[in-house]
């Protein structure tokens, strides 16, 4: 028997130009809704931990 097993994987990316709680919330809104991310969350305004398979 054969099983695949999906890891995922993190990576934090720095991002320029969010100013406000409402940048922030649409950027991550954002990244949650590509295919393959399970969590994006911004820890500050400056940077975002997305976890993807």
């Amino acid at each position: 028997m054969n099983k695949q097993i999906e890891s995922t994987q993190n990576v934090i990316l720095k991002i320029n130009g969010m100013s406000c709680s409402g940048c922030a919330n649409t950027v991550q809104q954002a990244l949650n809704n590509i295919d393959g991310v399970t969590n994006a969350k911004g820890q500050s305004w400056e940077w975002v931990c997305i976890g993807y398979v």
